[in-house]
């Protein structure tokens, strides 16, 4: 009787030490799985903020561009006049180049 107990505990025992190395390999799979997310999550932000970098310094640089002629100088006049003032009101712009502004600047606080 007492083989009968001894066995069944050391059944309990390898039961108990076999879960208990399954759930360390899933802690080890779910911390695995986490970084890997935050790595990807990381790396979708720095892509998203170096595009819009990008476009901030093109914008910069077609503003402070040095105009060739009276419709280049027109074409630069009419995009400094772009910049919104305060709460949403702009500088010397039509229906059409205010939904234009109001979409490209929807677009970058919306990423």
């Amino acid at each position: 009787m007492a083989n009968v107990e001894s066995s069944r505990m050391n059944a309990d025992e390898l039961t108990a030490q076999c879960l208990q190395m399954k759930f360390v390999q899933l802690e080890s799979v779910h911390a695995r799985f986490c970084q890997s997310f935050v790595d990807r999550l990381i790396a979708r932000r720095e892509k998203e903020s170096a595009a819009k970098l990008a476009h901030v310094e093109s914008t910069l640089i077609d503003l402070n561009e040095e105009p060739r002629d009276a419709d280049d100088a027109q074409a630069v006049n009419e995009k400094s006049n772009a910049v919104p003032k305060h709460h949403g009101s702009y500088l010397a712009m039509d229906d059409t180049e205010q939904n234009q502004f109001d979409g490209q600047e929807n677009s970058l606080l919306s990423t």
